[in-house]
C-alpha cells in the first residue's frame, strides 16, 4: 500500500481522490534482490478495468502478464527486465484481454528508484483503447484504398474491358465497389434530360446482380438532394429518414429495401451532371470517414470513363461507317444518303448554336437543296 507522510486528513483525501481518477492505472512495481516481482500498489480500478479476480499485491504481477495478448507477452517481458538490469525507464504499449474477450491498450511508463534491497518503478498505466481503435481502424482505411486503388488499375488495364458492352463494364465495377465499400446495395442511377427523374440502370444487391432494374424516382420531388450533387458533393447519410437530403426521398423505397445508411457520388460525363453512383446500408446505421467518400468518388469516375469510352466507341464505329461507304465503288454501294455521312441532328446542334451567337440563321439542306 502507498504510505502518506505529513499529510492532513483532508490532503490525503484529495490525494487519494485524484489518483482514483486518473485516465488510467497509478502502480508502484517492485523488484526484490532475489528476483521476486510484485506490486505495492496498484489503483482498485485495475480489477474492473482488466476484470481480474481474487488478486493479491504479491501475485498481480502474474495475473496482469497472464491479460497479455499471446504477441505481447515476450516483448513485455524483455521490456521489464530491460529496465530492471539497466536501471532505466520503463516505457511499453500493451494489448490485454479481459475474461470476456474484450481487447484493452495499455501505455505504461514508470521511473526506477532504489529502496533498500529493492528497486521501485512508480508508474501509470494510461487506458489508451479508443485511441488505438482509431489508429486500427485509420490502418484499415489506408489498406483497403490501397487495395482498392490496385483492383481499380488492374480493372480498367485490362484489355478485356474494351471488349465488353458498357452495361457489362457497369456491372462489374458495381460488383467490385460493394466489396470495397462493404455496401449490400450499390446501383448507378441516370438523370432524364431535365433532371426531374432518375432510373436505375444497374444494380448489385446482397450479392447478385438484379435484372429487374427499371425503379425510376422523381428527383424533383427531393431538390436538396440534387442540389447538393450539382455542386459536385459526395452525399454521406447517416440516417436517411431524417437527413434534409434524403428525408423527401420515397419512405418506401428505403423502407422497402431496409436502407439506413447512404453515400452517393455524383457521375459526371462530358462536363454534365449525369447521373449517381449510390453504395445503400442495410439493416442498420453505418458511420462515414473521408475516405470513404474518396473511394465513391474514384469509383464514380470509373462510371463517368465507363460512358465515355462507350460514346467513343459508337462514335468511331460510326466514323468507321462512313469512311467505308464514301469510299465503296459507286457500282457497288448504291445510292449514298446524307444520313450515311453525318449526323443530322448533331449538324443541327451546331448550327443552332452558331445562330444563336452570331444572331445570322442558317438552314439544313439536302444534296438536292431540298429543307430538312
Amino acid at each position: 500500500m502507498l504510505i502518506f507522510f505529513n499529510m492532513t486528513p483532508q490532503n490525503y483525501s484529495l490525494y487519494k481522490n485524484l489518483i482514483d481518477n486518473i485516465p488510467g492505472i497509478v502502480f508502484q512495481f517492485y523488484v526484490k534482490s532475489d528476483g521476486r516481482k510484485g506490486f505495492h500498489y496498484a489503483s482498485p480500478k485495475i480489477a474492473g478495468l482488466l476484470e481480474i479476480e481474487n488478486y493479491t499485491m504479491e501475485n498481480l504481477f502474474d495475473k496482469f502478464a497472464e491479460r497479455l495478448v499471446p504477441e505481447y507477452k515476450d516483448a513485455f517481458m524483455d521490456s521489464v527486465n530491460s529496465a530492471i538490469k539497466d536501471f532505466h525507464e520503463w516505457k511499453f504499449d500493451c494489448c490485454l484481454l479481459k475474461s470476456s474477450g474484450e481487447q484493452i491498450w495499455f501505455n505504461g511508463i514508470a521511473d526506477p528508484q532504489k529502496s533498500g534491497n529493492e528497486i521501485i518503478f512508480n508508474g501509470i498505466l494510461f487506458d489508451i483503447t479508443e485511441r488505438k481503435k482509431l489508429e486500427i481502424e485509420q490502418q484499415k482505411r489506408i489498406e483497403q484504398q490501397k487495395k482498392s486503388s490496385r483492383i481499380l488499375w488492374e480493372f480498367v488495364n485490362n484489355r478485356g474491358f474494351f471488349l465488353k458492352s458498357l452495361n457489362e463494364n457497369l456491372d462489374d465495377i458495381i460488383v467490385i465497389a460493394s466489396q470495397i465499400m462493404n455496401a449490400e446495395r450499390v446501383s448507378v442511377w441516370l438523370y432524364n434530360e431535365d433532371m426531374s427523374q432518375m432510373k436505375c440502370n444497374s444494380l448489385f444487391h446482397k450479392g447478385k446482380l438484379s435484372s429487374e432494374n427499371e425503379e425510376i424516382l422523381l428527383s424533383s420531388e427531393f431538390p436538396e438532394y440534387t442540389s447538393s450533387h450539382k455542386t459536385g458533393d459526395v452525399i454521406a447519410v447517416e440516417n436517411v429518414f431524417s437527413d434534409y437530403r434524403t428525408a423527401k426521398i420515397s419512405f418506401d423505397y428505403f423502407k422497402r429495401n431496409d436502407i439506413y445508411s447512404l453515400i452517393d457520388a455524383p457521375i459526371w460525363v462530358k462536363g454534365h451532371l449525369f447521373g449517381v453512383l449510390s453504395f445503400e446500408y442495410c439493416g442498420k446505421k453505418r458511420e462515414f470517414f473521408q475516405e470513404d467518400k474518396q473511394l465513391a468518388l474514384t469509383f464514380a469516375s470509373c462510371i463517368t470513363y465507363c460512358f465515355e469510352t462507350d460514346e467513343n466507341k459508337r462514335a468511331e464505329i460510326a466514323l468507321e461507317k462512313r469512311i467505308i461507304a464514301m469510299t465503296k465503288p459507286l457500282q457497288k454501294s448504291g445510292p449514298i444518303e446524307l444520313d450515311d455521312l453525318f449526323n443530322i441532328k448533331e449538324i443541327q446542334k451546331l448550327q443552332d448554336l452558331f445562330a444563336e451567337a452570331t444572331g445570322v440563321a442558317s438552314v439544313i439542306t439536302a444534296m438536292s437543296m431540298a429543307f430538312l
